[in-house]
């Protein structure tokens, strides 16, 4: 005869209702609401008309009559800035403690600079080029499923659960399709943004500064601003463990359980 289920697996079951709850209210509000808005709104979601503008083979848009970075250019600066930073953490004398944020970034850099190559790999500029850009907002000429990745990355708090990222990219669906490509870059755009998020939080806590090139020192990115409660050494240690989950992800899988085209063909509603 079975055992009555206990108030612990009660209690996990109510929260993973509440959970799932919420993300559908963070998903239809930050799709609806100003930050990020469905394609029917105004000033919204709503990529660029026809073929996104390009100003050189980097990938870089033109915006406004003048060409702004692609993401891969800050790619550059925050390589560089952790880079400074992890070294700036190895120099640290062995009288003094090392902090939280220094063994999580001593421990795992290795894993940072993998990340770094595998989104080179995975998003040549080509490719870049032809994602559907944002054509109004704080990311105007940015890809459209870039915003999408910032925005999981917020309201996870950085910590990733590709779960949720799964029924978010779902509900998102119900309002505003994806294209393929955006489906297939949404791993390195998880990536890019796990990344800014961790260099945020590095900058805060070092002060180290990398030199951008001219059109990153223009062209600033829009911080993230995760929960209040969350220290800077908490959101390293849950960005690098984000970079470890996306790396261990089969992205084939995700992809055909998101995807509207693969759903049809397989004749699934």
């Amino acid at each position: 005869m079975a055992s009555p289920p206990s108030d612990h697996n009660s209690t996990e079951d109510h929260a993973r209702a509440a959970d799932t709850s919420r993300m559908e209210d963070l998903a239809r509000q930050s799709i609806e609401g100003p930050g990020l808005q469905a394609e029917n709104q105004a000033g919204a979601h709503r990529p660029t008309p026809g073929k996104p503008p390009s100003s050189d083979p980097e990938g870089r848009p033109a915006h406004g009559g003048v060409g702004i970075p692609s993401l891969l250019d800050y790619l550059d600066e925050q390589s560089a800035l952790l880079q400074s930073a992890t070294q700036h953490f190895r120099e640290t004398p062995e009288k003094e403690s090392l902090s939280y944020a220094a063994e999580w970034m001593l421990d795992n850099f290795y894993l940072v600079q993998q990340t770094e190559r595998q989104i080179l790999e995975d998003m040549p500029p080509g490719f870049y080029r032809q994602l559907p850009k944002l054509a109004a907002g704080p990311l105007a000429g940015y890809p459209r499923v870039y915003a999408v990745a910032q925005e999981l990355v917020v309201i996870q708090a950085a910590h990733l659960d590709l779960d949720r990222v799964r029924r978010f990219i779902q509900l998102y669906q119900d309002i505003t399709p994806l294209t393929m490509g955006e489906l297939w870059a949404l791993p390195v755009m998880l990536r890019l943004g796990s990344l800014a998020c961790l260099a945020q939080a590095i900058t805060r806590i070092t002060a180290v500064r990398s030199a951008p090139n001219a059109l990153v020192r223009q062209n600033t990115l829009p911080p993230m601003t995760l929960p209040r409660e969350l220290t800077d050494d908490e959101i390293v240690a849950n960005c690098i463990i984000s970079l470890r989950v996306l790396t261990t992800q089969d992205w084939q899988e995700f992809f055909e359980s998101v995807s509207r085209v693969e759903q049809v063909l397989r004749g699934e509603p």
